[in-house]
């Protein structure tokens, strides 16, 4: 949801920034690299598989 809502942001700032998550920048980074998800990248350039992926990941760290 946080993604969608601030979807001109980066990804890894959106992660930093979401109050469900609040993760920081180097956390966000280690959820990102194994999907191989650059946290630059913007959430809308994400694919649907890649949220998928995202969202198994965020849930794993809960």
């Amino acid at each position: 949801r946080a993604a969608f809502s601030r979807r001109r942001k980066q990804l890894q700032k959106v992660l930093r920034q979401a109050p469900e998550y609040g993760l920081s920048s180097e956390h966000a980074a280690a959820v990102l690299e194994p999907l191989d998800i650059d946290p630059a990248v913007r959430p809308d350039a994400l694919s649907v598989q890649d949220y998928i992926r995202l969202a198994a990941a965020l849930a794993v760290r809960r």
